[in-house]
């Protein structure tokens, strides 16, 4: 940004003029160059670009969508910090569904049957210099799913987040545990949840506080 005196033989011009913006900023007249906005295209985001448009085009063909409201008045989950979200329809039919095509299962039309699976509650999580050991006891079925996401390092005295969680590990319940190794020392917070092999549910996240030194 610029500033400029008598913008265009003018006093004050405000606009866009070919790749430049006129305006004022605090009084004073300034140009700026037009910016296109970015919008990468790398093979992973036009895959979820895609998805997401292939699921919105099916939700809006559904005749089953009363029935997911239903479902998710039935069924709200929690946040990384344990407080109660309640989903729309719509969102618990695109969550499942994309767990689904991650699991390689065939889309899903109407609401889950099943009830959702159990939260790993029993879960350790120790440090081994810098690998994060997680383990738990065979609980629900053996070839559910443990998803980890992992926010961190981030300082000792912020609380984790689970929108700056990324996902990291998954294993099988029935493997009994699995380890991650951070780049670095610090405060890391880890979500885990399970994830139904049958019907790709979830269970409600739980939390762990780690400090890797």
């Amino acid at each position: 940004m610029a500033k400029v005196t008598g913008p265009l033989f003018s006093s004050e011009a405000r606009g866009k003029l070919g790749g430049l913006i006129y305006g004022t900023h605090r009084g004073t007249s300034v140009v700026r160059v037009k910016h296109a906005p970015a919008q990468p295209h790398t093979d992973l985001q036009l895959q979820v670009r895609s998805q997401a448009i292939d699921l919105a085009r099916l939700w809006q063909t559904n005749e089953n969508q009363a029935a997911w409201n239903e479902y998710a008045a039935q069924h709200p989950t929690s946040d990384g910090m344990g407080n109660s979200v309640r989903p729309s329809g719509f969102n618990c039919f695109v969550g499942l569904n994309t767990r689904a095509r991650q699991l390689y299962q065939a889309p899903v039309d109407s609401p889950p049957i099943l009830p959702p699976p159990v939260a790993p509650t029993d879960a350790i999580v120790t440090v081994d210099e810098l690998i994060i050991l997680y383990a738990w006891s065979l609980f629900g079925d053996p070839d559910d799913i443990v998803e980890i996401f992992i926010d961190g390092p981030h300082s000792a005295g912020r609380i984790g987040s689970l929108a700056l969680a990324a996902f990291k590990e998954s294993n099988r319940i029935g493997e009994f545990g699995v380890a991650h190794t951070v780049s670095t020392p610090g405060t890391y917070t880890s979500y885990l949840r399970t994830v139904s092999h049958l019907e790709a549910t979830v269970s409600p996240w739980i939390s762990f506080r780690t400090v890797v030194t």
